[in-house]
């Protein structure tokens, strides 16, 4: 009859690789029919896991950077484009009366309510993905507890009238360079 005895030994060393190496050859040397050994280096697995860990990160916040830049160049893109394609709206309330600071104003409202629509509509669906992101690692992590990441969507918010008031600075330069003859004339061939 045959029967299997199995032993686990621990031991913890300052120098994990070379205490891995001479085990193995003490095994190796041991080793035979009867007998098995396996040696196994938590510590270079830890290791090896961490390495995996940050590479997943850096790859993932590479990711979002880009995905952020493209972002950011098509909300400057659209903004630009709408406020120079609406000049000639622009002359007509120029020509009405409306001041440069009125003017300024007004685009700063619309814009303004761009962002908080386009915030809000963000921030609704960021929290469902960490929800359900939390929901689904919430199986394998009994003790994990949800948190809103605050100070991100505090940061998120900052970035986003940031790059809308650049964006609305540099179109309202634009639009303002115009003459209101000149414009209401292109438009009117």
């Amino acid at each position: 009859m045959l029967g299997f005895t199995f032993a686990n030994v621990l031991l913890n060393a300052n120098d994990h690789a070379t205490a891995t190496q001479a085990l193995r050859k003490i095994a190796a040397q041991k080793q035979g029919e009867d007998i098995r050994i396996d040696v196994f280096d938590s510590a270079a697995s830890g290791e090896n896991m961490r390495m995996l860990a940050q590479a997943i990160q850096l790859f993932v916040l590479l990711f979002s950077l880009i995905t952020a830049l493209v972002a950011v160049a098509n909300v400057f893109n659209t903004l630009t484009n709408s406020i120079i394609l609406r000049t000639r709206e622009f002359a007509v309330l120029k020509s009405v009366g409306m001041g440069k600071r009125d003017f300024a104003k007004m685009l700063v409202c619309e814009c303004a309510g761009f962002a908080v629509k386009g915030f809000l509509i963000g921030f609704v669906l960021a929290a469902t993905v960490t929800y359900v992101i939390y929901y689904g690692s919430s199986f394998s992590f009994s003790s994990l507890a949800f948190t809103m990441p605050w100070a991100y969507v505090a940061a998120a918010f900052a970035v986003t009238l940031t790059i809308l008031g650049i964006s609305v600075a540099f179109a309202l330069r634009k639009a303002q360079a115009g003459s209101i003859v000149d414009a209401l004339r292109a438009e009117a061939v």
